[in-house]
């Protein structure tokens, strides 16, 4: 498509294998181009399905964004399943995608939001908003990739606002030994907005990280929390670089864990977490199994 034109249909765009939408006339900042539809499929192939926005570019979705990458390889390496490659979906520079309904993994696919170089250190926050990329959620986000290197958001920025329902979240990253680990191919985000009306619930229903016994969390440079959002954390992790929170009270249910980087490497939080598996050898208390389990437990 060219510079500041529009693509507009109250039915589905379906990107099969070879299909690619993005700018070919020349990309310039002010290019306003914006593509609206009720749902947005991307497809795996030998030539995947791609969809690609930049500069100032806009995508709104009315429905659903569902990424099919069944058949694609579960880990890096030779390509087996019949040799597809993974959908593509890329958010750059300053653009933005809307989507109102829920944004969907199925399998591997390729995912980036990217506002500019690599974050130093790693973690930091970057711009959101304008002269930022991001990408807005009003559903669930649904992801059941094991491909952490094919997921870039470590310098976008990730935006839920669903006020009709209760947003569900699939963390998929580990705490690590170091934050420079956590911000390595981990399903790290950048920046994490929740917005004020919002509810979310974050959950690890799939084992991206393929560790079973390991309880996962979404691993986030600066996470913000509006005043009037509910946020709860049930049998995950949400950990964080820094936190601006306006007042949320978060619900930590089912071992789930809500904690900075900063608090699980110091020294202390190490020691304690010694102390708990010992005091677990000696009782069966509910208070010490769940101190302890929010760093592991074993997945149903």
């Amino acid at each position: 498509m060219g510079n500041n034109r529009t693509i507009s249909t109250f039915g589905d765009i379906v990107l099969g294998p070879g299909a690619v939408l993005q700018s070919v006339a020349g990309i310039v900042p002010t290019d306003t181009s914006t593509v609206n539809a009720g749902n947005v499929i991307l497809q795996e192939g030998t030539t995947p399905g791609e969809l690609r926005i930049q500069a100032s570019m806009r995508l709104f979705v009315q429905g659903d964004l569902v990424m099919n990458g069944n058949n694609v390889a579960p880990s890096p390496g030779p390509a087996v399943f019949g040799g597809l490659t993974e959908p593509i979906l890329g958010i750059f520079e300053s653009a933005g995608g809307e989507i109102e309904g829920n944004v969907q993994i199925n399998g591997i696919a390729q995912v980036t939001v990217e506002s500019g170089s690599p974050p130093s250190p790693p973690g930091s926050a970057r711009p959101a908003g304008p002269g930022g990329a991001e990408l807005r959620i009003g559903g669930n986000f649904v992801n059941t990739s094991t491909r952490p290197d094919l997921f870039h958001l470590g310098n976008g920025t990730v935006i839920l606002d669903g006020v009709t329902a209760v947003q569900t979240f699939e963390v998929a990253g580990r705490v690590l030994s170091t934050q420079a680990e956590m911000f390595a191919n981990n399903f790290e985000i950048g920046n994490l907005r929740i917005e004020p009306g919002a509810s979310v619930r974050f959950v690890d229903a799939f084992d991206n990280s393929l560790a079973s016994a390991e309880q996962e969390s979404q691993i986030v440079g600066q996470l913000f929390l509006s005043a009037g959002a509910s946020v709860t954390v049930d049998a995950a992790g949400l950990v964080f670089v820094t936190c601006i929170n306006q007042g949320v009270d978060v619900n930590e249910v089912n071992f789930g864990l809500f904690a900075s980087i900063s608090q699980l490497l110091t020294p202390s939080a190490r020691w304690w977490s010694v102390v708990c598996l010992g005091l677990m050898m000696l009782s069966a208390g509910t208070i010490v199994l769940g101190r302890r389990r929010r760093f592991q437990r074993t997945k149903a």
